[in-house]
């Protein structure tokens, strides 16, 4: 699962592009939220916090699951 570090910086990201409206950053908004709220249903969690960490992350979970 990727998840981003709070909703808050997820509004703030969605904010600075500028290409949604209003309504649809609530929308994207509300279904992030139910999203992380069933993360735990996932064997990983990435926080995508920092790209160049949370890449490395992904990375490393991809190789490691090709080797199973």
């Amino acid at each position: 699962f990727i998840s981003v570090p709070s909703l808050d910086v997820l509004r703030h990201r969605l904010e600075k592009r500028g290409e949604d409206s209003p309504e649809t950053i609530e929308r994207r908004l509300a279904n992030a939220s139910g999203e992380m709220a069933r993360a735990g249903e996932f064997s990983r969690t990435i926080v995508n916090g920092e790209l160049e960490k949370a890449y490395s992350e992904l990375l490393s979970t991809i190789l490691g699951k090709a080797g199973e």
